[in-house]
């Protein structure tokens, strides 16, 4: 198996502490030599457990190198204060790979300002969040919502995965089951290194990738499935299938469009292929364009892996939903209720008292009390001409 020129090709960035364990997981696998990877976070106590990788403290002036707290208004303003140098990791890539957990303060600000940095200079951009888990604070829930609804716009494609699926299966130790997850999402981004740059008997261009993953608004999975031995296809398609990432039955059912690479040994034959592809096509549409990629190497004597990218393109079901779908109910502007006139009684009418002649009354004949003009023996309200309300 050989590899094609992958220098700068492909920049991940895992931001927020949970970004950054991923990022960790991933430079620890094979696929590692192909990207280049970066941790992104704004609070450097953090960034300290991962001194090996290369890293970048963002927005230092607004955290005080302490993290957001979970404020996102505070991860927004880190990352614009270092727009500069998150541009310059990213302005030489074909495709910028983005890991992050949605909910705090970091990964929520961020990720949606790294995604229109991308846009911006035009790099292919794919990300991979998490939303939290059903257990976690409103706070978190509506930063992950907004950040989402934001990203979503922006980025090229994006994976958003439900904690609560990716940690179904517990093993009772919380260390271990977050260490399996961040290894889990690890693989899956290598799986898209191992999809890009391995050169095998059945090729996928780069490009064509690209033209497939660069469509706005669309929804990916990915899942990756193994297996070792004489029953290796069955396993490993039983493995991908039961890939939390993957997401189900009828995320493949939906798809539009899907990449499958098969990594063997060279064991590997003709019969292998057709049963593996076979299987895996009859999980989708007639309609969905499967894309084939295979690839065999001395090293993975008696071992299968499958790789599964699907995209879901938003903006095509909509299209077709205009056209095929129910037309929409019309929708009449309502007129405002008449109102009720009521019956006149003499509860309802409001009437005026009525004023009696301008007079001086009992002191007509008297010599009047002026002052500024105006006779104070006459009362007030008759003066002054003002009219006095009777009520109802």
């Amino acid at each position: 198996m050989s590899e094609s020129n992958s220098k700068e090709k492909v920049t991940v960035l895992g931001v927020g502490t949970g970004g950054s364990r991923i990022a960790a997981e991933l430079a620890a696998t094979s696929s590692a030599n192909r990207l280049k990877i970066v941790l992104v976070d704004t609070d450097e106590k953090a960034l300290s457990n991962f001194s090996n990788h290369e890293q970048l403290l963002i927005g230092s002036d607004w955290t005080d190198k302490q993290g957001c707290g979970g404020d996102m208004s505070r991860g927004e303003k880190a990352s614009g204060a270092s727009s500069q140098a998150l541009s310059d990791i990213i302005v030489n890539t074909e495709l910028l790979i983005v890991v992050s957990p949605l909910g705090g303060g970091t990964g929520s600000g961020t990720v949606p300002f790294i995604a229109t940095i991308a846009r911006r200079l035009k790099v292919l951009s794919l990300f991979f969040v998490t939303r939290p888990f059903s257990f976690e604070g409103n706070l978190r829930f509506k930063n992950a919502d907004k950040s989402l609804k934001s990203l979503t716009k922006t980025a090229d494609a994006v994976i958003c995965l439900e904690n609560d699926i990716l940690f179904k299966n517990l093993s009772g130790n919380i260390n271990s089951d977050f260490k399996e997850a961040d290894k889990t999402l690890a693989e899956c981004v290598g799986g898209i290194s191992e999809m890009l740059f391995t050169e095998g008997l059945i090729t996928i261009d780069f490009t064509h990738i690209k033209q497939m993953l660069k469509k706005r608004d669309a929804d990916c999975h990915i899942g990756i499935g193994r297996a070792i031995g004489e029953n290796k296809n069955e396993a490993a398609i039983k493995d991908l299938l039961e890939c939390p990432t993957l997401g189900g039955s009828e995320t493949l059912e939906n798809c539009n469009t899907a990449i499958v690479t098969l990594l063997a040994g060279p064991d590997l034959n003709m019969n292998d292929i057709n049963s593996c592809i076979s299987h895996i096509k009859e999980l989708f549409t007639e309609d969905c364009e499967v894309n084939v990629g295979v690839a065999t190497s001395s090293d993975r004597e008696n071992y299968l892996q499958l790789t599964l990218l699907t995209i879901k393109d938003r903006k095509k079901d909509a299209q077709q939903e205009d056209l095929f779908g129910p037309a929409p109910k019309k929708t009449t502007r309502r007129k405002p209720p008449k109102k009720e006139k009521k019956e006149a009684t003499v509860y309802n009418i409001q009437g005026e008292l009525p004023l009696q002649e301008l007079t001086s009354g009992i002191f007509e004949n008297s010599t009047p009390t002026m002052h500024n003009g105006q006779n104070l023996d006459i009362p007030t309200y008759l003066r002054q001409g003002l009219t006095l309300d009777i009520g109802e």
